[in-house]
């Protein structure tokens, strides 16, 4: 991530992930026909300001799912 969720009380960006691992996000959301889903696997702290977290993004195509592993990495420093 290149950005803090919110930066001097203003958004920066979505929340595009699950807080909790094992918990899944799907898209449209509030459609019964969904294109995307991402699943956060795991989250860990690599370092104090540094949390990895490791995904399964899922992407319609035709009647079938694309199944993808993504690695996060968010830096969070407080100035």
């Amino acid at each position: 991530m290149l950005c803090n969720l919110r930066e001097n009380n203003k958004a920066q960006c979505d929340e595009y992930w699950p807080k909790v691992p094992g918990a899944s996000f799907e898209w449209p959301k509030g459609l019964d026909n969904k294109e995307l889903r991402v699943k956060l696997e795991n989250e860990c702290l690599i370092e104090q300001n540094l949390t990895e977290r490791i995904f399964t993004v899922e992407k319609k195509v035709g009647e079938a799912f694309e199944k993808k592993t993504v690695t996060q990495i968010q830096a969070i420093y407080r100035f």
